[in-house]
């Protein structure tokens, strides 16, 4: 996959912060560079940059986007337990563009893939990328109106827009099928076609794995009523990175109104590690979200840290709102 640009970085950083300090936009430019220059030639650089990108109307535009993938992502799961327990089957046919893009790379997760990237909605580029078994996958989702077939020229198209992503292999998956004209093409460019028979197979898949999983939550019987079991999705921004989350949970305590979260970190890096802190965030179904930050300071290679974060939900509505945890980990290398 291409690598990130400065305008990349410094977008990540106001995506992050608000109002970010100039302290860290110099310190990405200086890492960025890979070279020493000048402190005046930095300040420059990054001058340059703010003059030329609203960086605060593009950083909220991408928190806007991710509340909507996490809304959309919400939906479908929402979908997905509906399936189980009524007996019902996902029609994928009737599904939305927006809704069977979610609905495929939850397929993917499923499948033990790791999401890479996800460029910005509607950007003309692939829509999104996965990661399993030293692959990068670039996938396609295509949502065929009236089941017309998928040529070989859309095909095509996705090949070209997928190859500056430097991806070893390409997906595409459809509601429908595909011509034989696009078959052929596939397979002379060893392309992954998942035709809506095939969607449908996974979807099922997918439906009975979130249904054992279910039935596998034990909750204890002295801190929740059978019929007050919190179902939260998770998110751990755990990849390929040194300090790693092995464990977490989460009690809900209803007397006291607190959601209790408890992990253990390891470092499994070469070494040390310093300021390093835990970022829990939750989602609630109306877009809001709140933060709660625990610090934990040095971590040593190869030692785990146990971390535990409370937050105060005093409604009924706050506890029904709630449907996603994300966790995020902040360090400095020693």
């Amino acid at each position: 996959m291409r690598s990130l640009s400065l305008y990349d970085k410094l977008l990540e950083i106001y995506s992050t912060k608000n109002n970010p300090e100039k302290a860290d936009l110099l310190r990405c430019v200086e890492v960025f560079l890979h070279k020493k220059y000048d402190s005046k030639k930095i300040e420059a650089i990054v001058e340059g940059m703010i003059k030329k990108y609203d960086f605060e109307m593009l950083a909220q535009k991408r928190r806007n986007r991710n509340l909507l993938a996490s809304s959309l992502d919400s939906i479908i799961l929402n979908k997905v337990r509906e399936s189980y327990t009524s007996d019902k089957e996902i029609n994928i046919e009737t599904l939305s563009e927006m809704h069977l893009k979610a609905l495929a790379k939850i397929v993917l997760i499923n499948l033990g893939y790791e999401l890479l990237y996800i460029p910005p909605i509607n950007s003309g580029t692939v829509d999104f990328v996965v990661y399993r078994r030293l692959y990068k996958r670039a996938v396609f989702v295509l949502n065929s109106a009236n089941a017309f077939e998928i040529s070989k020229k859309q095909i095509e198209n996705a090949r070209r827009l997928s190859t500056h992503l430097n991806c070893e292999q390409l997906m595409v998956f459809t509601n429908t099928d595909f011509s034989q004209e696009a078959y052929k093409y596939a397979e002379h460019y060893q392309i992954y076609l998942i035709n809506g028979s095939k969607f449908t197979i996974l979807v099922r898949d997918l439906v009975e794995s979130n249904q054992e999983k279910e039935k596998k939550l034990q909750v204890k019987e002295n801190e929740l009523l059978e019929d007050d079991k919190l179902f939260l999705e998770a998110d751990i921004k755990n990849v390929k990175t040194k300090v790693r989350v092995m464990d977490v949970t989460f009690i809900p305590d209803y007397e006291k109104n607190e959601l209790v979260f408890e992990g253990v970190l390891l470092n499994a890096g070469k070494h040390p590690v310093t300021r390093l802190m835990v970022n829990i965030r939750l989602y609630g179904r109306d877009r809001s979200f709140r933060d709660l930050s625990c610090e934990l300071g040095d971590l040593a290679n190869g030692n785990e840290a146990e971390f535990k974060i409370q937050f105060d939900i005093s409604t009924e509505y706050e506890w029904k709102n709630i449907y996603k945890y994300m966790i995020k980990l902040s360090y400095r290398n020693i």
